[in-house]
Formats: structure tokens, sequence, C-alpha cells
């Protein structure tokens, strides 16, 4: 018993130590890509350490620093220079401080057995984030915000220096904008919806803030809001395939047989031009169902499900989609209820569910 309870105070100390050293490596981290962006000449906007709650914000002049109560990541904004050498040294310079703690902790001899444990913490916490960072992906934040990782951005860099610099000739970074990032990174959706709606309203005619309103109102399943924002661009001859792509999705969403005429048509426009776009065929799928052309709408199902790209909330939707496809099709009711449950098991409050099994008990999928 006396070793045993030995064991779990030694856990339990090296819990409470991995979380701290999680909060300041991710602060060590964002710090430095900060102090260098600055020793650089790179614009700085904010700093947010963390996800959640808001526990601190502070401003330094005219950058936001914020703490929140989840120690998960972190995000510095700031405008890229457009040097290589100095971008490079941007984006490196959070791995380069974590590599620095990690190899201090690798060389330390501590003396004692919290001492130890403090090696071992930084080890590990130090040697994902670098994985995590070096890795190069894309993340998105609530569907409305983009994030590359520090590897994303230096392969590119590495890469394709002309289409960096095309990416940062695109970016245009403001105070609001920062706040707004700041905000979607966060996990904090009702701030960054309030300051998108105030973005969208200062500039109606434009696109771009109506289109990330949007991504945060299909986020939070405010369907028809979301539908409303962005129908009005749905059909300007220069209109993104994605943005048709959500106004349709919207609509779908809503079940209000008087919008799909309108997602018949902007659904059909988006995934003529991605043909093998997973989200595009889903979308399409659902509405050619909802439309009482399930044998039309399967096949697009099908393929949406078979992307190796989906989140689980997203084959979720799909999987209930095809289930009501199926399941309109007399030949088709076994494999109908196995995806069903697929979809329930994928997300159990996927928002599509409840309406799905509502038409699955009726007769037939209505037009």
């Amino acid at each position: 018993p006396g070793d045993a309870g030995a064991s779990a105070a030694a856990i339990g100390i090296f819990v409470v130590m991995t979380v701290a050293v999680t909060a300041l490596l991710i602060s060590v981290h964002e710090a430095s890509h900060a102090l260098i962006g600055l020793l650089m000449r790179a614009e700085l906007f904010g700093v947010t350490i963390g996800r959640g709650r808001r526990v601190l914000g502070f401003e330094i002049g005219s950058v936001l620093v914020e703490i929140r109560a989840m120690p998960s990541g972190g995000v510095t904004i700031l405008q890229p220079t457009g040097t290589r050498w100095r971008d490079m040294a941007v984006f490196s310079a959070g791995i380069a401080a974590e590599a620095s703690a990690l190899t201090a902790a690798a060389l330390w001899q501590p003396g004692s057995a919290i001492g130890s444990s403090l090696r071992w913490s930084i080890i590990l916490v130090a040697s994902i984030h670098i994985l995590l960072n070096v890795w190069p992906r894309t993340l998105t934040a609530e569907s409305a915000a983009v994030v590359h990782t520090d590897g994303a951005h230096l392969v590119k860099m590495m890469t394709d220096l002309e289409g960096w610099r095309r990416d940062i000739d695109a970016i245009e970074l403001t105070t609001d904008v920062a706040r707004l990032v700041q905000a979607i990174h966060g996990g904090d959706t009702g701030a960054a919806i309030t300051l998108a709606e105030e973005r969208a309203a200062a500039s109606p005619a434009d696109a771009e803030p109506a289109a990330t309103l949007a991504a945060l109102l299909l986020a939070s399943h405010r369907w028809r809001d979301a539908f409303d924002v962005l129908s009005p661009f749905a059909d300007a001859s220069d209109v993104e395939p994605a943005i048709q792509n959500n106004v349709a999705w919207a609509a779908v969403m809503t079940f209000d047989p008087t919008l799909l005429p309108q997602a018949e048509r902007w659904s059909e426009q988006a995934f003529s031009s991605a043909p093998t776009n997973a989200a595009f065929a889903n979308t399409r799928g659902a509405t050619l169902t909802l439309l009482g052309r399930p044998d039309d709408g399967l096949p697009l199902l099908e393929l949406a499900s078979s992307s190796k790209k989906l989140t689980r909330p997203d084959g979720a939707f799909v999987n209930a989609f095809r289930a009501l496809a199926e399941h309109a099709t007399s030949d088709r009711r076994e494999a109908a209820q196995d995806h069903l449950a697929l979809a329930e098991a994928l997300d159990p409050n996927c928002p599509a569910l409840p309406e799905i099994r509502r038409r699955m008990l009726g007769v037939t999928v209505a037009a």
C-alpha cells in the first residue's frame, strides 16, 4: 500500500508538472514568434495562448495578448515581411525555442525526484510540440479561420516562394481581422460572430466578410441565418464555389422545401466546378435526396463517404443523408439502417439526425 501510494503521488506530480510545462512552453513558443517577428520588422497584431474562456487580456500598444483557460495551442498573428530569410526566422522561432528547452532538459541531471519529473515533462511536451509544429498541416477553427503550422509555412517558403508571396499579397490584416482570428482560435464563438457581424456590416458588398460570418453561423448550426447572409452573393458572376456550396448546405439543413430550388441550382454549380470535392458532393447528394431524387443523390453521397479526409462530424452528416437516400430505395432499406447507425456512432449529436430519423419513419422522402 505504501509503494502504491508513493507511485500515485509521483504520477500526480508528473501530471501537474506536465500541464504547467505545457502552458509555459506554449507561452515561450508564441513569445518567440512575436519577439523575432518584431526584430524582423513584421507587423504584430496579437498573441493568444491557449483556448477556451479568456482568463486575462491586455494590450501592449496595438497588440492584444490573451491568456485562455485551456493550455492547448496558441497563435501569433502578424503580417509577414515578404523577405524569405526574415519570415523563415519568424516561423522557425517557436520551434527553435522549444528545441532549446528540449536540449537543456536532455542534458540536465537533476538530483531529486521532483527535478526528474520536471525534466521528463519538458522532454515529453517539447517533443510533441516540435513534432506537431514541424508537420506541415493546415488546420481550421470553427470552419472559419485557416491556420497553417510553422512547418507548412516553412515548406512553402522553401519550395514555392512566389506562391508564398502571392499569399502575403492576399493577406490584408487589420486589428479587427486579428481580433476575429483570436476569438475563433480561442473557441469564443459568440465573440467571433459579433466581430464577424461588424465586419460584414461595414462592407456589405464584400463576399469575404460575409463568407467568414456564414462559416461561423454554420458551425453554430444557425442554418437560416447563414443562408440569409450568403444568398445575396451566390449568383454573382465571380462567386467562389465554396460560397455556393455553403449557402446550398445551409438551405439543406433548414429542411425548408421552399429553399431547395435555390439549393439545387447552387449545389449543381459548385459541384460542377470541383466534381471530386467530398463536401460539394455531399451537399449536392443531400439536395437531390431532399428533392425526391435519391437515385441521383446516392452516388454523390457514396462519393463523399469514400473520402479519407472526413472528420467524424462530417462523416456523420454524409452517412445520415446516405441513409435517407437508401431508405427511399426499396432494395436498400437494410443498408439505410447500417448507415444511420454509423452516423449515430460518429456523432450522436449530429444536427441532421432528428429530422432524418423522422423522415425514415415516414413513407417516402418528400419532394
